[in-house]
């Protein structure tokens, strides 16, 4: 049973009408409240109270702003305001309003209910037939392949392209580090578009990679490079695995970059008995490489310092080979997973 603050303090009351000694009060009320019981400092201020005639077991009314005062006063203005400007400051707001940040900010968040997120970054503003484009296509893969339970999810192959940068900038949580307090933090910058860097092509499906083209002469993929150096060696590759299995079952899933879609790629892919999936634009969230495989081995090798392109490509080299088998399995799990979510948020952004 639990009690409020009054019958608690009735209780050290009674037991100090009672001639108990604080320490003793302490004892009896830890026995009967366990946890609930205040501590020993709190009961002897309260029985010096008592000693000076003081009985009245309730807090005394303070002074200062009342919790609502500021929401009837101002809200409609402040709600107006961030209406118009969702950014605007704390401080911006109780200048408006004539009284302190302190004062603004509770008032916001307590008594408005409003609460300060930082905007994410997204790839594209979608349109509504671009989200409907995106909820049909979840329902449809999630359909065909039974949220990744069908014998033919391992059919499915995927792939993209990167940068790779001899040195990759550390982000995230990566980014935090401890200083002294007469210490500065490091700053950092983005790679340039001068740096050092060359183009990786990689295709994979749920068994592993399938082909992973690190060439570091190469800074661009054009339709004639796609082919050669990316689907036919992916083709040879899958047919290894699946020597059983005809062309015509393997389900290609690609994004709507220009070498990926040229009348070229599209014709040798139709040449070869190849099915692609029609995937909606701007969904970089729905692409295995964008939402797994990239930040994964990029992660891995943030903030590490290489001399030339060679060591990172070997490092690169490094990090594919440590992928396993259940990695696999949890990236195509998250990628079902993903669908459900875009379908029950509309066709927006996870």
């Amino acid at each position: 049973m639990q009690f409020n603050i009054t019958e608690i303090r009735a209780m050290i009351f009674i037991l100090w009408k009672l001639e108990y000694q604080p320490i003793n009060i302490y004892q009896k009320l830890a026995e009967a409240l366990g946890d609930d019981a205040p501590s020993l400092q709190t009961i002897y201020n309260w029985c010096r109270k008592f000693k000076t005639g003081i009985e009245n077991l309730k807090d005394a009314p303070r002074s200062g702003r009342p919790s609502l005062e500021i929401a009837d006063l101002y809200s409609g203005k402040v709600q107006k305001q961030l209406a118009e400007v969702p950014n605007t400051s704390t401080r911006e707001l109780a200048n408006m309003c004539g009284c302190s940040e302190t004062t603004m900010r509770s008032a916001l968040i307590e008594d408005l209910g409003y609460r300060m997120l930082q905007r994410r970054w997204v790839p594209h503003l979608l349109t509504e037939s671009q989200k409907f484009e995106r909820v049909e296509f979840c329902k449809y893969f999630r359909n065909r392949f039974r949220d990744g339970n069908a014998k033919s999810v391992y059919n499915i192959v995927t792939c993209d392209e990167s940068y790779v940068h001899l040195y990759t900038t550390v982000r995230g949580p990566q980014a935090k580090m401890w200083v002294l307090e007469n210490e500065d933090i490091v700053d950092q910058p983005r790679p340039s578009k001068w740096t050092q860097k060359f183009m990786a092509l990689i295709f994979f499906s749920k068994t592993g990679i399938l082909n992973a083209d690190l060439n570091i002469a190469k800074h661009t993929v054009d339709t004639s490079y796609y082919i050669t150096s990316g689907l036919e060696p992916m083709i040879v590759a899958w047919k290894e695995k699946h020597p059983k299995t005809p062309l015509s079952k393997l389900v290609f899933y690609q994004d709507n970059a220009r070498p990926h879609k040229s009348a070229e790629t599209m014709g040798f892919l139709e040449e070869s008995k190849i099915e692609t999936l029609s995937v909606p634009g701007y969904s970089p969230d729905l692409a295995p490489c964008d939402f797994w495989l990239f930040p994964k081995i990029k992660g891995a090798l943030a903030g590490k310092i290489f001399h030339d392109l060679e060591d990172v490509k070997s490092a690169w080299e490094a990090e594919l080979n440590k992928l396993t088998q259940d990695d696999f399995n949890k990236c195509f799990s998250s990628w079902f997973k993903r669908c459900q979510v875009v379908v029950e948020n509309g066709g927006n952004y996870i």
